[in-house]
């Protein structure tokens, strides 16, 4: 199976001070510094918007093995900008 992009998530910036969940968008632009309109304050304010944290990603199947354990999660309620499927994380 070739892994494919499941969900693209962003958080824009709110006023509601987490990054979290994120909510889903059909594209994104990505650079070096962010993805889209994806706001999260601790990468801005802790970490002054650092080059090493600007994407996050998770795998489908992770989140799907998460929910069997009983946590209510569903794409973008961790923080990832992209959750993708089919991957061999």
């Amino acid at each position: 199976m070739i892994g494919r992009v499941f969900q693209i998530n962003v958080k824009p910036k709110d006023g509601s001070g987490i990054g979290i969940p994120k909510r889903c968008v059909d594209s994104v632009h990505v650079s070096k510094l962010h993805v889209g309109s994806d706001f999260n304050v601790y990468r801005f304010t802790a970490k002054y918007n650092t080059r090493d944290r600007a994407v996050l990603i998770h795998c489908f199947e992770v989140l799907e093995q998460v929910v069997t354990e009983g946590w209510p999660v569903q794409a973008g309620d961790l923080g990832e900008n992209f959750t993708l499927v089919g991957i061999d994380y």
